[in-house]
């Protein structure tokens, strides 16, 4: 990779694959940075990705052995399977707004979620079906959540980054499907 690996803001997330070596989903770059920890080995795998900044901030390990990013710029999630090396772009086109989702949650349910930044709703993302979706109430506003964390009554708490409440994800496996969503918590 040698000179490629120069620039600003490359990668802004990894995780270690069940392959052992760690992945970086794209941020500035235009592909994924394997990294081969027991030979020393770097590597770009996957498709080029178009240039442009903050494709992808967030990177997370689901449940069936792939990694997943939700768009931050980018239009659609990033799947990186670990086994085959192969990446790919998935689920609806959501648009080049910069910062829609900056980071993602594994639930206990088995689905990643990513609290809104600049997007309006929570991104859902099924493992096991590749289906996309936005759950929870319609939120305004600019910047609202870029972290968060699943708590032991198994949802998400997300606390404000330029919100006036935190934002809680329903991801509890004892939560049915038709209320799965997200609402605001705690004092205004």
């Amino acid at each position: 990779p040698g000179d490629a690996l120069w620039g600003r803001c490359m990668w802004a997330s990894a995780v270690l694959g069940e392959d052992g070596c760690i992945y970086a989903a794209p941020c500035s770059a235009q592909r994924v940075l394997k990294v081969n920890c027991a030979r020393d080995a770097v590597e770009f795998i996957g498709p080029e990705l178009p240039e442009g900044p903050w494709k992808f901030c967030s990177l997370v390990a689901g449940p069936d052995g792939c990694l997943y990013a939700p768009p931050c710029t980018s239009g659609r999630a990033l799947r990186v399977d670990c086994a085959a090396g192969r990446v790919e772009l998935f689920g609806p086109d959501f648009g080049d707004q910069p910062h829609k989702w900056d980071c993602a949650i594994l639930g206990p349910d088995g689905r990643i979620y990513a609290p809104p930044s600049n997007a309006g709703q929570v991104l859902r993302i099924d493992c096991q079906t590749l289906d996309v979706r936005l759950v929870g109430p319609e939120l305004t506003g600019g910047l609202k959540y870029c972290c968060g964390a699943l708590a032991l009554d198994g949802n998400i708490y997300c606390p404000p980054n330029n919100a006036g409440r935190v934002l809680k994800i329903h991801s509890s496996v004892g939560v049915r499907a038709a209320t799965r969503g997200a609402e605001l918590v705690g004092p205004e």
